[in-house]
């Protein structure tokens, strides 16, 4: 028998002993005998009788896990009283030991040195003694390991993200009173070819599967989808009357289902869901209901940490994987776009470029076939651009990759405009003005030929199913020069708390005459400005030459570039010298 009741293991290397394997003490042992506490235990006794033979128990000793009961079983007292804890001298007072402080005395005499530092006196520094519990160690937060534990839970994230969707949605399965399948497919389709032709669905997979066994589908997702692109398909126009009738039909399909989605778990299907639901309620003017879904979406991503690149580390990828990886970063880097487009002074942007450290993603022919891609840029200001710059102007860049970089600096510029900032002194270097236009030029020189305009290279992505989105790089470039350039075209008055105030005292239609050299400046500015108009007319030209008449525009960018081309051709009609 274990002497001290507290050996559980089969042998020595098993035990749980207490008191660090010191000698146990006996309660009546005089305090001399205490200091040979340290000496060596004894050698084990003999194995006891058979129970037959056995005289009845003695009391446990004091320190023995087993108290009325067997030895060698964990028990509790009869009379309901814990055992008395077994301790070493006491090396630390209470405060101390709660501090997780060295704690500096002389023969436990308080005040310790940390205590005595501190202000504090004798009865404010305990000590505690043998057969005290420590109860100010209770409300203490436990020391957790940082590395292991950050690694456990972005394992955990990147297994809830690869790991597909759920075979079926029993709370959002509902698809009775929808049309035909094969409308839905045409629906999907449509989306992927008119609308989002860079985006997080896969263009083959994705309708496959909805073929396949459509209720392996989050419906939730489909309704979303088709919220955007129900008004595209002749076949859902028919059904409904007309496409914005077909489009609120999918739309409040997918706002219902969303109401008992919002405290689920995030998924990668539920986010998607939610975004693509936002952009469809924001296009039919649901501005407060689209900001609160792209809110939850924003939340979902991060609660996956899809802005983080280490969530996309793959062991052992295959092309399933490596095509659902894929599908999550883009998933963050279109929130992330949408955020940055649609954000202004009573709309602040969500997620910042310095919090993100997920790459930017590749093109749509790896994505397809599940192949990670040779590099990936960086979008400028995340950490990765920051260690270092090149990523930004990566040659290899794909075509995703170019339009989330000019979606972000149009955030900056178009945010700058609608707070009205304007650089006090725009011909001075340091403004922020120049050093805004210096960042878009270098950036617009570093891109690559296939990503410049180029009505050759537009016949091609068109071929290809891209065109929209190529069109899209190609007019916000030039969009983001013109409004960039806007504020100094001509002397204004906007009302500003019901008072009209002048803004600027120098403009380019109005210059100043007395300074030869900010005339020079104006008139240049004026040139760039007018310059970008003329070859954003011609691709917008292009754009509605040779276009069918079920062919869609795009996003809703595209309207504004239209936009843009008439109102700045106003100022070369009513100031035709100054063009």
């Amino acid at each position: 028998m274990d002497p001290a009741g507290v050996n559980l293991g089969p042998g020595p290397g098993f035990g749980i002993h207490a008191a660090s394997s010191h000698a146990p003490v006996h309660p009546h042992q005089h305090p001399h005998a205490q200091a040979q506490a340290h000496a060596p235990p004894p050698p084990p006794p003999p194995p006891p009788p058979p129970a037959a033979a056995a005289a009845p128990s003695a009391p446990s000793a004091p320190g023995s896990v087993t108290s009325g009961g067997d030895p060698g079983t964990v028990g509790s007292s009869g009379a309901g009283d814990a055992p008395p804890i077994k301790r070493r001298a006491p090396i630390a007072c209470r405060r101390c030991r709660r501090m997780r402080s060295k704690c500096i005395h002389d023969k436990a005499q308080p005040p310790c040195k940390s205590c005595a530092e501190a202000g504090l006196g004798p009865e404010a520094c305990d000590f505690p003694a043998r057969g005290q519990a420590d109860n100010d160690r209770e409300y203490r937060h436990p020391r957790t390991r940082a590395d292991r534990s950050t690694k456990s839970a972005a394992a955990k994230i990147r297994r809830s993200i690869l790991d597909g969707p759920a075979g079926r949605h029993h709370a959002a399965d509902n698809w009775d009173n929808l049309p035909p399948l094969e409308d839905l497919i045409d629906g999907v389709n449509r989306f992927t070819r008119y609308y989002f032709q860079l985006g997080f669905v896969p263009k083959q997979q994705f309708p496959e599967r909805l073929r396949r066994d459509h209720r392996s589908v989050n419906l939730f997702l489909v309704m979303s989808i088709l919220s955007i692109s129900a008004r595209l398909s002749p076949s859902l126009k028919a059904r409904y009357g007309t496409g914005v009738k077909a489009a609120e039909f999918f739309m409040e399909r997918a706002a219902g289902i969303a109401i008992g989605e919002v405290y689920q778990e995030p998924t990668l299907e539920r986010c998607q869901a939610f975004y693509l639901l936002s952009i469809a309620q924001q296009g039919s003017g649901l501005r407060n209901r689209s900001y609160i879904n792209m809110g939850i979406a924003m939340r979902m991503a991060a609660l996956m940490q899809l802005h983080r690149e280490e969530t996309y580390q793959v062991q052992n990828p295959t092309p399933e994987l490596i095509i659902r990886a894929e599908s999550a970063r883009r998933t963050l880097w279109m929130l992330h776009s949408q955020d940055s487009l649609h954000s202004g002074p009573l709309s602040p942007v969500s997620l910042a470029a310095a919090d993100i450290t997920a790459l930017l993603p590749c093109n749509e022919d790896d994505f397809a076939h599940g192949r990670d891609p040779r590099s990936r840029a960086a979008l400028e200001g995340t950490p990765p651009a920051v260690e270092n710059p090149s990523l930004i102007r990566d040659p290899n860049r794909s075509l995703f990759a170019t339009l989330m970089q000019i979606h972000h600096f149009w955030g900056i510029v178009g945010r700058r405009a609608m707070s009205y900032r304007k650089s006090s002194r725009p011909w001075e270097p340091t403004s922020e003005f120049s050093m805004m236009v210096r960042r878009l030029k270098d950036w617009e020189q570093s891109l690559p030929h296939e990503h410049m305009w180029s009505n050759f290279l537009l016949k091609g992505y068109k071929a290809e199913g891209q065109d929209l989105a190529y069109l899209c790089v190609t007019m916000m470039t030039r969009l983001c020069n013109i409004v960039l350039r806007r504020p100094y075209l001509i002397e204004y008055a906007i009302p500003l708390f019901g008072v009209y105030q002048s803004l600027t005292k120098h403009s380019a239609i109005k210059p100043d005459t007395k300074d030869p050299q900010r005339q020079a400046f104006f008139a240049d500015l004026s040139q760039d400005l007018f310059r970008n108009v003329r070859q954003l007319y011609e691709q917008v030209d292009a754009q509605f030459t040779d276009r069918t008449p079920d062919e869609s525009v795009g996003a809703q960018i595209a309207a504004f570039c239209v936009y843009s081309c008439g109102l700045f051709s106003t100022y070369i009609c009513k100031y035709p010298k100054r063009k």
